[in-house]
């Protein structure tokens, strides 16, 4: 199901969004009722917002205050090559230490084979 999950979200967003069962199976070359257990599927388990679990309620009323989180650390790309290398920004770096594996610096390294 996963597999064609993510066929009918890149092929069928649309179709999802309204609900056309149909129009999807006929898209899929499945059954309406294997579309409808397929959007099922993508609805339980896919989140499009994976933060709104830790923000609460969704409505939120007039006398509400807001509160803001901040990332401990920022990853990014050096620039915008396909290889380029990741930097890793502390934030906060009063909050704690920050210790790195040393396989994942040892894979970096030029040069370096992994066995297993």
């Amino acid at each position: 199901m996963p597999a064609l999950a993510a066929k009918a979200i890149e092929s069928g967003l649309d179709l999802l969004s309204r609900r056309a069962y149909n129009e999807l199976s006929r898209l899929l070359h499945i059954s309406t009722a294997q579309a409808t257990k397929l959007a099922s599927f993508i609805s339980e388990n896919l989140n499009p917002f994976p933060a709104r679990a830790h923000w609460g309620e969704y409505y939120k009323g007039a006398d509400h205050v807001a509160t803001y989180q901040e990332p401990d650390v920022i990853i990014a790309q050096l620039s915008e090559e396909e290889n380029a290398p990741l930097i890793v920004e502390v934030v906060s770096p009063y909050a704690g230490s920050l210790r790195v594996n040393p396989l994942f610096r040892q894979a970096d390294q030029p040069g370096t084979r992994r066995e297993g």
